[in-house]
């Protein structure tokens, strides 16, 4: 185009600073996008070109003086040095380098002694940099560091001779930067303002509202027509994109970029293989993703020249969640026949010439896929035509090479459509088919909080182990100002000054200090936009029209409630419906974490505003930009503008809070319907009777009509199924029932009859054990347990064979389990000792003898180690030991010879206890634990892979763990805690089949908590007791009068409310410690309920203890933060009474290092405040007691913990000692 002026810029440099040098061509391709059809930046570097070999490189290079502009760049070299009959400097001597001479020379030709230019002509403009960032690069070799000696010398000399004195003052002007990045700024300024002086100040805006609109996009995302406005992430742009160019090329994607995000793809074995075009950009939500992709990534990837062996691009974009399966949206999007527009006019389509091909429309491409054949063949196709076609049209004599970008946005729509697993597997598993192709590259963004989903799907590892991840964080200040600034600058928008001379953009930039704030400022910078003011000939942004919106904090929660001020009050209560309909809990570790990811989902329309409420509802809120409304396949959809969207909207928040249990049971529903249909409906896969069928059946009965029909029909099968089997086991009870009686009334008479109802009595037992106790509330069991004791009882001393006697044993021991279950100790030893009486007089070597015997023996041992008779508890495991060592020793049938291993598993795992907590002996528990763990895996390689066995793996591994702690490795006890929750929770679904388990979990969580709390990593402890307390509160709901569980429901709300109290303690954050207060305030309530009726009041009323220290030490700390240290103190030391008085009465039976440093911490805060009360005497005392207490306890500190708090409290009573007065 004639009226496009071409402005060249020179770079003028040493090697040394070759990153810098790479930099201004980012910021050229820049400003060339922002300013197409006006202006053409053509950067001069000497690499990028060719020289003939009949002269040195200097005299070939082009003057820098013809330039309109030289940069000249230096560091720590000046550049190398000329030949000797290269021309010479005015005053006779040689130039001192290649880059003195183009930087001096094209100065001297500015000189002032010359003529003044034309006015119609610009001079060229010289600009110096010298980065000032140590180290200079490291020498290898002495004579390395003698070269980089003579060239620091040079630079030295150059500088203070032509432009800054030996005395500092200047001779002529230079610019100095530390990091790349800050070069890269000064130079988009520069070029900037160099342009708008000499080039624009008569050109039209770049970005004319009249015709272009808002330069903000509010909750949309920037796409690629809005490239020339999309501001603040250029060096996202360069990093991203420069990886993406290397990893498709087969090299490091980070040998030319040390600065470049991190790739997360370190799952690869042999990461050095690289060579799939696929780039995921992964953030945290609201860091600009989408917008990065479509306007920054794609747009710079496609530019003419970027990808130098590509010679011309065709770009598709999709969303997976736009069509019925994420391979309906890709089909669609690939024939689409207008791409967006991009700047300049052109328009980039995608591949509408597949159209030519064997699959005419996008239905067909389609089923193709859907049917197994994920093939890129036809992409390939279309692609070669295309190439084929412009050969021929260029008279090319050479081939032709086509690309195309396929931009994946919001890849978080694979994990939370209802789509089943495998359309999920299916869809990866072409892109990873399409990315093998070399020719079609992949672009996907991803919200952090999928991540790990990302990482778990092995369909994605061609992927991941071929591509790259780069992780994109959230703008800081300077690209915030950008953001900011720039669009409006664009647009010719001016941003208005109050009376007190503070501009609205450093309003916003101070008020946008959240690192989260994005969306919400381009939210605001919207609305600023559509309430603009012309004042004059210019356009304002005005201080009125923010405070109308309620500034950056409430923009979007403020036109959220103007939308919905004067609906009336059936419209208002229509809202929780159209969030349920639009919003998903993500993922399926939310069964067993708790911590329910929300996301955002595009419905029809007609299923959402089926009701005139919800009408009135959407078309408010869609005018009001917190809905979007779109047009997919001819129906219109809604959504949420962007999940900030969601998240800003308090009124939202609070109803999601409200039905936070529906989002949770309907996506675990969705979950199970999923894997019921992909693995062909079977029986086994429907809900299972208790927990979640129940919670299922409630969410449908209570939300029928928005929940699918395909969900409720499988709620409705599970729940038939369950009733089935309920009905056989009652029926199955009354038979036993009826033999029994029979077998009564006939007892004199036949042997038989006898015989039948010790089998059905038995039978009864074991229904109760093996069904209805792993999921009945204790109501339930109590009741059965009972029937089944009295039947017993009925048959008196009528047992006179050896087999009627074992199946009594077997039965007392069935129901002692239960016992153990229901926190019934003292029943328990009597149920079992019953059970091992009855045995007495048997066949001492007959197998199945000594296995009830070693289980008497077990439960018996269980009563005596809950009652701290730990001698007692010892004798009875190390009896069953023996006996399940000996029966080894026989040829056992195979279902006998398991029941041995699990058994024997079961006791040593319970002796290990015993030498653990009762007589501290880590090295001998660990010596027991390691043969349980054995028996554990041997069983599972055995093929013994049921829930059950899996579980008591997982158990068996906690177990080490708790060695770790009590040796003070708490390394070591992560490892084995983590192993040991990952195995529990890679049991999905039937972890829900037994209370128990899940209960288990719950305690490994809290295991995970208290190791973060110890080092001092609050946040993740807050993170593990709140995932423990969302399990066990579940399990307690179900069954409320389980005293043991409630136990565990007190404790794990104590080490939640103790990791509260740690966090706002290191962030001296009021409002917190009051979160901290109220938690323990809680904990303490439950606690006192099981503190009520628990078997084992000692631990139980330990926890009230340190819950009432607590609250008491929180009192004294919000009064020490008031500024009342005497008052403090008291409360403080208050709470070191409570504790020591407490707890050290039982330090030898529960000796736990985390209680005994909370001991300390209490005496030394009480202390501290004492001294800063003007009281040092008072403190002492309490200073000396934590001395000893260390001193005393420092095998159960370890050595490490005990030096720490010794010096800890040493310098504290040096500090009291020179606090008093002399």
């Amino acid at each position: 185009m004639s009226d496009v002026r071409t402005v060249r810029v020179f770079v003028s440099s040493p090697s040394d600073v070759k990153a810098e040098r790479q930099r201004i061509e980012v910021v050229a391709e820049r400003l060339n996008a922002l300013h197409a059809g006006a202006v053409r930046i053509e950067v001069i570097r000497w690499e990028t070109r060719f020289y003939t070999a009949d002269k040195s490189f200097q005299p070939q290079i082009l003057e820098a003086a013809e330039c309109d502009i030289v940069i000249g760049i230096f560091w720590a070299r000046l550049g190398t040095e000329l030949p000797p009959d290269f021309p010479k400097m005015p005053d006779g001597a040689p130039y001192p380098s290649g880059s003195a001479y183009e930087i001096l020379s094209a100065i001297q030709k500015r000189a002032p002694a010359e003529p003044a230019a034309p006015a119609e002509e610009t001079q060229t403009e010289v600009y110096v940099f010298q980065k000032t960032a140590p180290p200079f690069p490291a020498p290898e070799n002495e004579n390395d560091l003698a070269l980089l000696s003579t060239q620091w010398q040079l630079v030295k000399s150059f500088f203070e001779r032509w432009f800054r004195n030996r005395d500092g003052t200047f001779v002529a002007a230079f610019h100095v930067f530390v990091t790349t990045d800050q070069f890269e700024e000064q130079v988009d300024k520069l070029l900037r303002q160099w342009l708008a002086e000499n080039v624009l100040k008569t050109r039209a805006l770049v970005w004319p509202i009249a015709t272009k609109g808002s330069p903000f996009r509010g909750l949309e995302p920037f796409d690629a027509a809005h490239a020339s406005v999309f501001f603040g992430r250029s060096s996202d742009i360069m990093r991203a994109t420069d990886r993406l160019k290397s990893t498709a090329r087969g090299q490091s994607p980070d040998a030319s970029l040390p600065e470049a995000g991190s790739d997360a793809a370190s799952d690869d074995p042999a990461a050095e293989r690289r060579h799939s075009p696929f780039l995921l950009v992964v953030g945290a939500s609201g860091t600009g993703k989408s917008s990065l992709v479509r306007a920054g990534i794609a747009p710079r990837l496609i530019t003419p020249g970027f990808v130098g062996e590509v010679d011309q691009w065709r770009v598709a974009t999709m969303r997976p969640g736009d069509h019925a399966t994420p391979l309906d949206s890709l089909a669609k999007a690939l024939f689409m026949r207008a791409g967006e527009a991009l700047e300049g006019g052109a328009s980039h389509l995608a591949l509408p010439e597949l159209a030519q091909g064997d699959y005419a429309t996008p239905e067909l491409l389609a089923e193709l896929w859907q049917g197994g054949g994920l093939t890129a063949q036809p992409i390939i196709r279309a692609l070669d035509r295309i190439a084929e076609t412009e050969r021929k049209a260029g008279k090319f004599d050479r081939p032709v090479r086509v690309d195309l970008v396929l931009v994946i946005d919001q890849l978080d729509e694979l994990f939370v459509s209802d789509g089943a697993d495998e359309n999920r597997a299916r869809f990866v598993t072409l892109l990873a088919n399409l990315a093998a192709t070399g020719r079609v590259w992949l672009v996907a963004s991803l919200r952090a909080a999928l991540y790990e989903r990302y990482l778990a799907e092995s369909a994605f590892r061609p992927l991941r182990t071929g591509g790259v991840t780069y992780e994109l964080a959230s703008p800081g200040q300077v690209e915030l100002a950008e953001i900011v600034r720039k669009p409006a600058e664009a647009a010719g928008l001016i941003f208005e000054t109050n009376s007190k001379g503070v501009s609205l953009d450093r309003q916003l930039l101070k008020d946008a200090s959240d690192p989260d704030t994005l969306p919400v400022l381009q939210f605001t910078l919207q609305g600023l936009f559509e309430r603009r003011r012309q004042v004059g000939d210019e356009i304002h942004l005005t201080f009125e029209a923010y405070d109308a919106l309620g500034g950056i904090d409430g923009a979007i929660d403020k036109a959220a409630e103007a939308a919905l001020e004067g609906f009336e009050e059936t419209e208002q209560n229509a809202l929780p419906r159209l969030l349920r309909q639009l919003v998903v809990s993500v993922g399926s570790s939310t069964i067993v974490s708790g911590r329910s990811a929300m996301a955002i989902r595009s419905m029809p329309l007609a299923s959402v505003a089926s009701t005139k409420e919800t009408t009135n509802l959407v078309k408010a809120l869609v005018e009001a930009r917190i809905l979007t409304s779109e047009s997919l396949d001819g129906i219109a959809t809604i959504r949420f503008a962007h999940q900030r969207a969601l998240e800003s909207w308090r009124r939202a928040q609070e109803l999601l809070k409200a039905n936070a249990d529906f989002y949770r049971i309907r996506g675990e529903i969705e979950l199970q319907h999923q894997r019921w249909e992909s693995r062909g409906r079977r029986s086994d896969l429907l809900l299972p009777a208790g927990l979640p069928l129940a919670e299922a059946e409630s969410v449908v009965s209570r939300f029928g009509d928005e929940i699918a029909p395909e969900l409720q029909n499988y709620a409705a099968r599970s729940g038939r199924r369950a009733r089935l089997r309920q009905r056989l086991i009652a029926a199955a009870a009354v038979a036993f029932a009826c033999v029994a009686i029979a077998a009564i009334y006939y007892q004199n008479q036949a042997q038989k009859g006898l015989i039948a109802a010790t089998d059905a009595v038995t039978a009864l037992v074991q229904g109760i054990s093996e069904v209805v106790r792993p999921l009945a509330q204790l109501d339930t069991v109590e009741e059965l347990v009972s029937q089944a004791r009295a039947s017993i009882d009925k048959f008196g001393g009528a047992w006179r064979t050896d087999s009627i006697r074992k199946q009594q044993a077997r039965t007392y021991l069935l129901i002692a389990e239960i016992d153990w279950d229901r926190g019934d100790i003292g029943q328990m030893r009597k149920d079992a000792g019953d059970a091992l009486a009855l045995l007495q007089g048997l066949n001492g070597s007959d197998p199945e003898s000594m296995l009830l015997r070693a289980n008497s023996h077990r439960f018996i041992g269980i009563s005596y180690f809950e009652n701290n008779e730990r001698e007692n508890a010892r004798l009875q495991y190390e009896q069953g030991v023996a006996d399940l060592t000996g029966i080894r020793d026989q040829k056992l049938t195979a279902p006998l010879d398991w029941q041995v291993q699990r058994s024997l598993a079961d006791v040593y795992q319970e002796l290990g206890d015993v030498l653990l907590f009762k007589y501290y002996q880590p090295q001998d528990a660990n010596g027991v634990f390691d043969k349980c763990l054995e028996l554990r895996q041997h069983l599972i390689d055995a093929g013994h892979r049921e829930p059950a066995f899996l579980h008591d793996l997982a158990w068996a591994e906690n177990k080490h763990g708790d060695v770790e702690v009590r040796l003070g490795d708490d390394t070591g006890a992560l490892a084995q805690f983590t192993q040991a929750r990952d195995g529990l929770m890679a049991m999905g679904d039937h972890l829900w089949d037994n209370l128990t388990w899940a209960y288990d979990l719950s305690l490994i969580h809290n295991n995970l908590g208290l190791i973060a709390l110890r080092r001092g990593q609050f946040e993740d402890a807050l993170t593990s007791f709140t995932q423990a307390e969302f399990i066990i509160q579940r399990v307690v709901d179900y069954d409320p009068k389980n005293l043991g569980h409630r136990s565990g429901l007190s404790w794990t709300m104590f080490n939640r409310a103790e990791a509260l109290f740690r966090l706002a303690l290191s962030k001296k954050d009021e409002a917190e410690l009051g979160q901290a207060r109220n938690a323990f305030a809680a904990s303490t309530r439950e606690t006192e309920i099981a503190a009520a009726k628990a078997p084992l009041e000692a631990r139980v009323q330990l926890g009230l203890v340190r819950s009432r220290a607590y609250l008491a030490a929180i009192d004294g700390i919000q009064v020490e933060w008031s500024g009342d240290n005497l008052a403090a103190a008291k409360k403080l030391a208050e709470a070191a009474t409570i504790f020591t008085e407490g707890y050290l009465p039982h330090l030898k039976e529960y000796p736990r290092r985390d209680f005994l440093n909370e001991g300390i911490d209490y005496l030394d805060w009480a202390a501290n405040a004492y001294v800063a009360a003007g009281s040092a005497d008072r403190a002492g005392p309490l200073l000396d007691q934590a001395l000893d207490l260390i001193h005393q306890n420092q095998g159960l500190l370890g050595n490490d913990s005990s030096k720490t708090l010794q010096a800890r409290i040493e310098a504290d009573i040096s500090k009291a000692r020179d606090s008093r007065p002399h």
